[in-house]
């Protein structure tokens, strides 16, 4: 096979770099396996209590991850960014723990469990590679912990604004990125009150670090919040 007509680009691909450990013929394989879903803001993936049974890969948007908690209320334990993993947690076709819905307008792809299996199965290069891309994203929950268990508030609220910009992007020049999350959805998130989440916001701005309009946060100088983040 010297070309590949597959309809639906390999972003599934690309964002775990498996491509350069499959054939050509597996690349379309896989690419022909792959579905390509739009949401819309409050639009869920999926349900806590649903059954697992595919892979999602945020291309744009981002997405909330939350449980309930024993009281009912909706408690926000991560935030899916354009590149990240949902649902590779557990490729057992379990029950989903917790929801996934749009916080922005998002587009994802998503494979079968079984099928990607597949392609890893036959394919040690890519499974080795399905492993670090784990690896990276158990790494991701144990910064939240540390961010939780270790950091101020102030560093919380500075790395958690740091994690919305994408990967690369953190060279310094000003950014514009989404930030659908309200005051107290963030010190949810956070572990704060949303009282000392609104002060260290307001702080920022006013020290010309970060903009605030609505629904968006501007990174006017990032050096400076990577120093408050204590990175």
């Amino acid at each position: 096979m010297s070309e590949c007509f597959c309809q639906v680009d390999d972003c599934v691909l690309c964002v775990a770099q498996l491509h350069s450990s499959l054939s050509l013929e597996q690349v379309c394989e896989v690419r022909g396996l792959l579905t390509r879903q739009k949401f819309e803001p409050h639009q869920s993936l999926f349900l806590a209590g649903e059954p697992n049974t595919h892979l999602y890969v945020v291309r744009e948007g981002q997405i909330k991850l939350t449980t309930l908690s024993s009281d009912g209320r909706e408690q926000i334990i991560g935030l899916g960014l354009a590149g990240h993993l949902i649902g590779f947690d557990d490729v057992r076709d379990t029950a989903h723990t917790y929801s996934a819905v749009a916080l922005t307008s998002a587009q994802v792809c998503k494979v079968a469990h079984a099928d990607m299996l597949k392609i890893l199965a036959e394919n040690p290069q890519a499974m080795m590679r399905a492993i670090n891309v784990l690896n990276e994203e158990l790494g991701r929950a144990q910064s939240v912990i540390r961010l939780l268990g270790h950091k101020t508030s102030s560093e919380r609220v500075a790395s958690f604004l740091l994690s919305l910009l994408p990967p690369g992007k953190h060279n310094g020049d000003p950014l514009d990125v989404p930030l659908p999350l309200s005051r107290q959805e963030m010190a949810e998130l956070l572990g704060l009150t949303i009282e000392t989440v609104s002060r260290h916001m307001s702080e920022l701005k006013r020290e010309g670090i970060i903009d605030a309009p609505r629904g968006r946060v501007q990174i006017l100088n990032t050096p400076r919040l990577q120093a408050l983040a204590g990175t």
